[in-house]
């Protein structure tokens, strides 16, 4: 009955959002030194992410599921257009490597029952990032746009902080 109510939660909170046919990239703000944990030199932490791979995920995926790692839920967006505009939300700017912050958790693209792309999302202290994993390492890793952030921002809000009572 709770994975329920927050799956309707979460698909609320996509269909405020889903009303737009493109997507928008925008080029987040990056944080202050002042504001990071940890600055260390400037530049990309990894790679982006390329076009080709965001192409072919963007065709392909059917589903995502989100992972937490410190609250106890997990959620799926089981529509293409919900993945899509999940998608949206990776701007094309790479992560500085001044940006070192442990992972909120774990999305995982799905197309027909296999996972095509795994990413940790970093959310918070002034770090709103993507890191996307290949056997479980880093390879690539992108900001999140603004209308990202607002969005998890929002979604983060109306999780539970703890487990349910049962």
């Amino acid at each position: 009955m709770i994975r329920l109510l927050y799956l309707a939660i979460f698909s609320l909170l996509l269909s405020c959002g889903s009303k737009t046919s493109k997507p928008k990239t925008t080029t987040p703000t990056t944080p202050t030194p002042s504001q990071q944990k940890n600055p260390v030199p400037a530049g990309p932490a990894h790679p982006s992410i390329t076009p080709e791979i965001m192409q072919d995920v963007f065709q392909r995926a059917e589903s995502l599921d989100f992972i937490f790692y410190d609250l106890p839920i997990s959620m799926n967006v089981d529509t293409k257009g919900g993945v899509q505009q999940l998608l949206s939300f990776v701007s094309t700017t790479p992560t500085p490597k001044s940006l070192n912050c442990k992972p909120t958790g774990r999305l995982s693209f799905q197309s027909q029952g296999e996972f095509i792309l795994e990413a940790d999302f970093h959310l918070g202290d002034g770090c709103y990032y993507y890191t996307f994993m290949e056997d479980n390492k880093p390879i690539y890793s992108n900001m999140i746009t603004e209308q990202g952030i607002t969005y998890f921002k929002n979604m983060l809000a109306n999780l539970p902080k703890t487990a349910p009572k049962q």
